[in-house]
């Protein structure tokens, strides 16, 4: 999984993929987490840490590829629906929701 997701109503953190550009709803990202069901909305979402690269297995056991992720896409599709502050690492970004 690429991103991690950090909530304002609960201590869980969710791990997901880093959503594409078509993904940034009005009031929603749409369905980054598998098993959560639809889309999450910003309200509900503290933070969420979102890696330059990242590493995957397509299966168990498989060798590990590497992909790069194109942030600036999300966050350009972020910025139309919102004002919301971001740091920038060396590992990656956060963009910083609600705070709790």
């Amino acid at each position: 999984m690429a991103q991690t997701f950090h909530f304002t109503d609960t201590i869980y953190v969710l791990y997901g993929h880093a959503p594409l550009a078509q993904q940034v709803l009005e009031n929603a990202i749409d369905s980054p987490v598998v098993g959560v069901g639809g889309p999450l909305e910003y309200k509900h979402i503290e933070s969420t840490v979102i890696p330059y690269i990242y590493h995957y297995r397509t299966y168990q056991n498989s060798p590990v590829t590497q992909k790069s992720l194109n942030i600036d896409l999300f966050l350009n599709e972020l910025q139309k629906v919102g004002k919301f502050p971001i740091t920038k690492t060396k590992k990656g970004v956060i963009v910083h929701g609600y705070q709790t």
